[in-house]
């Protein structure tokens, strides 16, 4: 696996994980924030569906993480031209230079991982990282009550 390629995915595992503590990397922004900002700097005009379904929360849950972000001055809301009843949402000039700043971030606090341990460990850390992630929203989803 390219070098680049394992930050990308470590990076995506970072802004979707329920487990990291963002405060403490990011303060003033939750994983929810972050995770739109990430998939908003991928995918252009989107709408609150479409990230209800990526960040797996409610659409109600995606209206109060819009609101914080356009209070900040991350993303802009406008009526899609073709549905007037549907909002699309994009990332503005800010929301991109704040997510490079965290890839950066990360991308450091990676390195200095992969210095010490070495490209093969990180690689094997990720893949089980993954593994397990998946047999986890497997068993999640598999679960009747």
């Amino acid at each position: 696996m390219k070098y680049e390629k394992m930050i990308s995915e470590f990076f995506e595992k970072f802004m979707t994980s329920s487990k990291c503590s963002f405060d403490k990397f990011f303060g003033g922004f939750n994983k929810g924030e972050l995770g739109a900002l990430g998939f908003l700097s991928k995918n252009k005009e989107v709408n609150s569906k479409d990230l209800s379904e990526f960040l797996e929360v409610s659409t109600a849950r995606v209206a109060s993480i819009l609101n914080s972000l356009e209070s900040k001055n991350l993303i802009v809301r406008e009526n899609d031209t073709d549905d007037k009843r549907k909002t699309l949402v994009n990332i503005t000039d800010d929301g991109v230079k704040l997510t490079q700043e965290m890839k950066n971030e990360i991308s450091k606090k990676i390195n200095y991982v992969v210095k010490e341990i070495g490209v093969d460990k990180f690689e094997e850390y990720l893949d089980l990282t993954m593994q397990i992630g998946d047999i986890l929203k497997k068993y999640g989803e598999d679960e009747t009550c």
